[in-house]
C-alpha cells in the first residue's frame, strides 16, 4: 500500500510518469492522444444566446444525469476551451465524464464519457483518489494516513536504532585493583 501512495504521488507530480504508467496499462498506446487539447478556432467571435458555463452545465445534465458532481472551469479565456466535468460520485474523482466547450460559442469540442476511455486514462483519473486512499472511502483514507504516518516515520526510527548501536560499541573501561 505504500508503495501505491508512493507511486501514485510521483505520478501526480511527474507527467512523463503517468504517462508511461498509462501506457503500460494500456498495453503499449500512449495515452496522450486523450490527454490532447481540442483546437479552438479563436476567430469565432458568436456569441450563444446563454452563458457558456449555462450551456455547459445543461449539456451536462443531459448527458450525464447519473452525475452527482458537476464542476465547469474558468470562461474567461478566449484561447482555451471551457473544461467541464461531470463526476459520478461526489468529492470521488475516479469515474468521471469530461467535456470541452469553445469559450465563446458554447459549441462542443471534445466528449469523453467514462465509458469510452482507455484502461490507461481510467487509471490516470483514478490517480488521486488512490493517492488519499479516497477509492476506499473513509476506511481507505484512515489506511493510507497510518501507512504515511509510519513511512514518514521510518527515517528517524532508522537514525535512533543506527545511534543506539554506535553508541553501545565503545570499548567499556575495565577498574584494575591494586593490591
Amino acid at each position: 500500500m505504500a508503495l501505491v501512495l508512493a507511486l501514485s504521488g510521483l505520478c501526480i507530480s511527474y507527467e512523463w510518469l503517468m504517462d508511461g504508467v498509462g501506457a503500460v496499462a494500456n498495453g503499449g498506446r500512449s495515452i496522450a492522444p486523450e490527454n490532447a487539447m481540442p483546437k479552438v478556432d479563436t476567430l469565432l467571435t458568436a456569441r450563444p444566446t446563454r452563458p457558456v458555463a449555462d450551456v455547459a452545465y445543461a449539456y451536462m445534465r443531459q448527458q450525464s444525469p447519473q452525475a452527482e458532481m458537476l464542476l465547469i472551469g474558468p470562461t474567461t479565456n478566449a484561447a482555451e476551451p471551457v473544461w467541464a466535468t461531470a463526476y459520478g460520485k461526489s468529492l470521488h474523482y475516479y469515474h468521471r465524464d469530461e467535456y470541452r466547450f469553445h469559450p465563446r460559442t458554447g459549441q462542443l469540442l471534445l466528449e469523453q464519457p467514462h465509458a469510452s476511455k482507455s484502461p490507461g486514462k481510467k487509471l490516470a483519473d483514478m490517480n488521486y483518489d488512490l493517492h488519499t486512499g479516497l477509492i476506499l472511502g473513509l476506511g481507505g483514507k484512515i489506511i493510507a494516513f497510518i501507512i504515511s504516518l509510519i513511512a514518514a516515520s521510518l527515517p528517524v526510527t532508522g537514525f535512533l536504532v543506527w545511534r543506539g548501536r554506535h553508541k553501545s560499541k565503545k570499548p567499556q573501561q575495565r577498574m584494575v585493583v591494586a593490591a
